[in-house]
């Protein structure tokens, strides 16, 4: 990878950083609202290619469910929990992503040690969150119970996938910019009324031009040839490009098993040249 490539990659790592400090600048802004706004701006970062937004309605709907969960549950759980331990447990979504694909129907069956990395990763997830829950009463559990939901629900739309019709990369800013309406619309409907101060309003603003827009541009710029598609191959899960919602961020993961059966690596793959 060339060094302008590196230093474009860094740009969308800080990006997606920054996602969870953003959340809590936007203050007491209502997890609905905020989500509707960020995404509806995000979906302007590929507004360009809104050509290749047309998708079959199953998949059209499952992207925006799938976008519309993911990024409310998360909203909502950095409002109800400490911001560092329900990032880490929305990060268990790798390895729900190796669980779903094993045990789906190109899937060949967990083994003895994927079981055991499993158990060894939600165990390291309690020792990290066990001393911050001391003494809290059940006050922060709703929104460690609200990060698991997001790692579950990023995973689905990682996975399923490999059993839908293929369909371009851009898509993505059509499923944020329907998931975006249908959290404006929860809002007016669940939320009680709020009116964002200026600081909020550009809080939400930059969450949505940033992490949920630029991030995945800057990435797919060097990183992926413009007529890649989300696609899998052969009868078994060969590799998925998960788009972060707004974010847009395309992962490839290459999960191959040795002769014995278990898993033995899971590797990022990327072009080598720009596209």
């Amino acid at each position: 990878m060339h060094k302008p490539a590196w230093a474009w990659a860094l740009g969308a790592i800080v990006l997606w950083a920054l996602f969870a400090t953003l959340v809590r600048h936007a203050g007491a802004t209502p997890p609905l609202l905020l989500t509707g706004v960020a995404l509806c701006c995000g979906s302007l970062a590929s507004v360009h290619r809104w050509r290749e937004w047309r998708v079959p309605a199953p998949v059209f709907g499952f992207g925006v469910a799938s976008l519309f969960l993911y990024h409310a549950c998360l909203v909502a759980a950095f409002q109800l929990a400490p911001i560092a331990e329900a990032n880490l447990l929305n990060y268990l979504w790798p390895m729900l992503i190796v669980i779903l694909a094993a045990c789906g129907p190109a899937g060949g069956g967990l083994v003895p040690r994927q079981l055991a990395g499993c158990a060894i990763a939600f165990a390291g997830c309690a020792l990290v969150i066990a001393p911050s829950a001391t003494g809290l009463a059940g006050a922060h559990l709703g929104g460690y119970a609200l990060a698991l939901v997001a790692a579950l629900c990023w995973a689905v739309y990682s996975v399923a996938p490999a059993y839908m019709a293929a369909y371009s990369s851009w898509a993505t800013g059509g499923f944020c910019l329907g998931a975006g309406v249908l959290a404006l619309g929860a809002h007016v409907l669940f939320e009680a009324p709020y009116h964002p101060s200026v600081r909020e309003w550009a809080a939400m603003a930059t969450i949505g031009v940033g992490p949920l827009g630029l991030s995945f541009v800057l990435r797919r710029s060097y990183f992926l040839k413009p007529s890649e598609w989300c696609h899998f191959r052969g009868p078994r899960l060969r590799r998925s490009r998960s788009l972060y919602s707004g974010v847009w961020r395309q992962r490839a993961f290459n999960v191959s098993q040795n002769k014995s059966g278990h898993l033995s690596h899971i590797t990022s793959q990327l072009p080598a040249n720009p596209s």
